[in-house]
């Protein structure tokens, strides 16, 4: 299977401040990856390099075989990335059918509408809400919304910051189960920091744990249990 996602040896961090160290990751396709960590271990900072928002001090991450440590942000999309950040994931003032036509920054009349059409039958819920103002959702909608951004370019790699920030439990496992579920089916990669860990580590089938901007375990999920996560992640030494 390809490689989408090769973090190798990652330092990161903003400015001067180093703040993962010594990071590596592989996403093939259909990989299913979660990224867990104390707050402060460094989960979105990872998050950040790939999008080129954070500095890259030391090491390399490509996507589908092209490096992207010289690259700018507004390069990574044209990659094949599609991307839920922590915050400001949509445009209050646009509708929610502008926020995903400025998503998919170009194409024909027949061709947005397409994209749009199939997010709206992933995420159905978003779909009566299409001509009302972002800044007039709830929470949870709004964040539905970020991830239908982020998903309408038919992305190869999908990267999702706190994708249940504002949502309720239960709709955040249906939403990362349909989000999973095309992920496999087509062939992509997901790589997601969400702070619910039962409901992503149930859906995951690689998991990187940080701890103090390292890497507690690197591997796959099997026997993998609540417990041993937590004790992964607040290790003695841990933040």
């Amino acid at each position: 299977m390809k490689t989408l996602v090769l973090i190798d040896h990652l330092a990161a961090g903003y400015s001067e401040n180093l703040v993962v160290d010594g990071v590596s990751l592989e996403a093939r396709e259909g990989d299913v990856a979660a990224i867990f960590g104390a707050n402060g271990s460094g989960k979105s900072t990872v998050l950040r390099a790939i999008l080129r928002t954070a500095r890259i001090f030391e090491g390399k991450i490509s996507i589908a075989g092209r490096a992207v440590n010289d690259l700018a942000p507004h390069q990574i999309a044209a990659l094949g990335v599609g991307a839920l950040p922590q915050a400001n994931s949509v445009f209050p003032s646009l509708t929610v059918k502008e926020n995903l036509t400025v998503a998919l920054r170009s194409g024909d009349r027949d061709e947005v509408s397409g994209r749009i059409s199939a997010v709206t039958r992933l995420f159905p819920e978003i779909k009566p809400f299409l001509n009302r103002q972002a800044a007039l959702l709830s929470g949870g909608e709004r964040q539905i919304l970020g991830v239908c951004r982020a998903l309408v370019t038919d992305p190869e790699v999908v990267i999702l910051d706190e994708p249940g920030a504002g949502v309720a439990p239960g709709m955040l496992t249906s939403m990362l189960e349909r989000i999973v579920e095309t992920v496999r089916q087509n062939r992509k990669a997901l790589l997601v920091v969400e702070h619910n860990a039962a409901a992503t580590l149930a859906l995951a089938d690689k998991l990187l744990v940080l701890r103090d901007g390292k890497t507690a375990y690197s591997g796959g999920v099997d026997g993998m249990s609540l417990g041993d996560l937590a004790r992964l992640m607040l290790q003695a030494g841990g933040a």
